[in-house]
């Protein structure tokens, strides 16, 4: 560690010295000359030196005419009187250091602590918000080979089961056989299935009242014409057939946008 060591020296010649100005300018050297015929020249120099090297130099007598004579002809003067001088001054210095060092390290935790929150507070949204909006824009609302309508995907067989059998299949999906539950979704089941009959999500027990397969009683929205205990839609609407008779079948369930919203609503 280096501290501050000063050098003044003074002249007093009856007219100032060139050379010894020429010679403060050249090291650097703060100098004063005055006009009176008791001029006075100083040289202040200022470096940085261990403090065991602090002294405070005067010179007096002749005239001095270069720089190596300004060196040479200074005689050291030991400013450190005080035994405990040196001590207490570097014992001083340590403290302003340390307490400097702490402050400095308090700021630099306090600017650390700030960007982690500024990085966690934009970045936690952003890809919360990318995670929704990458299933929403890019993610089909419904399956391969399903039809969306309202909110809800439906499922039209090609092939001919039973009706135990074709809710075994939706049920593989994370399906119901469809729960009509408007005349206008009635009206496109109608529309979209063609000439053949399709198994519903209609069924009843012996003397009982028709239920949906999710357990609610159905609502007597649209007539069921015969005495089975399934239903199906025909050509003409809906009506009811043994449960081990075969037809096609309907699954439905909510398409992707009605399921973020269930999940965000819990």
């Amino acid at each position: 560690m280096t501290f501050l060591k000063i050098i003044l020296s003074y002249h007093l010649p009856n007219q100032t010295s060139f050379s010894f100005l020429s010679a403060c300018k050249r090291n650097k050297i703060f100098s004063y000359r005055g006009n009176s015929s008791q001029n006075v020249t100083f040289c202040l120099t200022l470096e940085l030196k261990p403090p065991a090297e602090w002294f405070f130099f005067v010179k007096t007598g002749p005239r001095m005419h270069d720089s190596t004579g300004v060196e040479a002809n200074f005689v050291p003067v030991d400013l450190l009187a005080t035994p405990n001088y040196l001590s207490s001054k570097k014992h001083s210095i340590n403290i302003n250091q340390n307490r400097i060092l702490v402050i400095l390290i308090l700021i630099l935790i306090f600017l650390i602590l700030t960007v982690l929150g500024l990085i966690t507070g934009l970045l936690v949204p952003r890809r919360k918000l990318h995670k929704i909006s990458s299933s929403e824009c890019f993610e089909a609302a419904c399956p391969e080979s399903w039809i969306g309508f309202q909110r809800k995907c439906f499922y039209f067989s090609d092939d001919i089961k039973n009706w135990t059998f074709s809710q075994r299949f939706c049920d593989s999906y994370g399906a119901d056989l469809v729960q009509i539950e408007t005349l206008l979704e009635l009206n496109f089941l109608l529309r979209y299935k063609g000439p053949y009959d399709h198994w519903i999500g209609l069924s009843r027990d012996l003397g009982q009242p028709w239920k949906w397969v999710n357990g609610t009683e159905w609502t007597n929205c649209f007539p069921i014409r015969g005495g089975g205990e399934c239903a199906y839609l025909n050509d003409k609407g809906a009506s009811s057939a043994r449960r081990y008779t075969e037809r096609k079948w309907i699954c439905s369930k909510p398409d992707i946008y009605a399921q973020i919203k269930r999940q965000n609503s819990i």
